[in-house]
């Protein structure tokens, strides 16, 4: 996945960077003022917390409780 901004001008994206070595790949283009938060960074956002929940979860310290409704009879 590659973020890039763009400006509208004469209603044609313009793209901040180059994108030859992207040369006729079909991509999908998500539109947002860059003054508030995308759905690509809320993504990004997400993907980062989600990777750091697990890292801190997902221990064999806590796996005891991977089994939580036997352990407390529920």
């Amino acid at each position: 996945m590659l973020h890039v901004t763009a400006k509208v001008q004469d209603g044609v994206l313009i793209p901040s960077q180059s994108l030859s070595e992207m040369e006729g790949l079909e991509v999908e283009i998500l539109i947002g003022s860059s003054t508030e938060l995308t759905d690509w960074e809320k993504f990004g956002w997400t993907q980062l917390s989600s990777e750091v929940f697990e890292n801190t979860w997902n221990t064999p310290e806590d796996s005891i409780y991977d089994d939580w409704r036997s352990l407390y009879g529920v």
